[in-house]
């Protein structure tokens, strides 16, 4: 919000100078004596998000346990995709479940006539369950 403010701010700045430049010609006292313009610009500075007001931009604050899930869902289906030849991510199903206290990946894929059902575990990465039966079964 700081950067965007800062941002208009120069460049109301150079504008102003362009204008102020511009269609004007000067004399050669003035060319002898230039001065110095100051131009004011009010800046506005957002306040923190309260319940009162809620601003827009907010971060969000995560725990030690989330943060230890690096292997995200992203990272998950592209451990599914890479020991499923050909499939894409619109052919995996995948949600995050607790089993036993352990955050996991659970879900499957369907390619061609397989179906693939997989458990990942969300801290590590690792592959707990696979298995692969034909959709015909």
């Amino acid at each position: 919000m700081k950067e965007r403010v800062a941002l208009i701010a120069v460049s109301i700045l150079v504008v102003g100078m362009f204008t102020g430049c511009s269609g004007q010609n000067q004399t050669a006292q003035e060319a002898a004596n230039p001065q110095t313009v100051i131009v004011t610009v009010p800046v506005t500075v957002a306040e923190p998000a309260t319940e009162a007001n809620q601003n827009t931009e907010s971060t969000a604050v995560i725990s030690e346990d989330e943060s230890k899930e690096a292997f995200s869902r992203e990272d998950a289906v592209a451990l599914v995709l890479a020991r499923v030849n050909g499939a894409t991510e619109s052919d995996v199903q995948i949600h995050l479940d607790t089993d036993d206290g352990r955050r996991i990946y659970e879900g499957s894929v369907i390619y061609k006539v397989m179906e693939y059902d997989f458990e990942i575990d969300a801290q590590t990465g690792d592959i707990i369950e696979w298995e692969a039966e034909s959709i015909y079964d």
